[in-house]
């Protein structure tokens, strides 16, 4: 199955849809998927942008990091009653501990 949609006849099917955006580059920047008229003319855009995609830490306790630490201090900056600097202070050993525990 992952070897079916990672080739270039399963990306090519997937770009078709116009829902998935072929993770082959070269399929994605061909007829199939942004320079296919009968899709919407900012598919195109979206190959750009991928270099800019980041991604959380794939780590189990991360949302709860997140969550519990992070975003009320992020919160406290946001609202210029923090520094950043601060606030990572106030929360970093609590996250790394968290993601340190076995």
């Amino acid at each position: 199955m992952v070897k079916a949609l990672s080739g270039d006849e399963g990306q090519i099917k997937l770009a078709e849809t116009g829902l998935v955006q072929p993770a082959n580059q070269k399929i994605a920047e061909s007829k199939f998927w942004a320079y296919n008229k009968e899709m919407p003319y900012n598919k195109k855009m979206l190959n750009k942008a991928v270099k800019y995609v980041t991604y959380d830490p794939f780590h189990v306790k991360w949302a709860e990091a997140y969550q519990l630490y992070i975003i009320p201090k992020l919160d406290l900056v946001f609202n210029g009653k923090l520094t950043v600097k601060e606030a990572v202070v106030l929360f970093i050993d609590k996250v790394n501990s968290l993601l340190n525990k076995k």
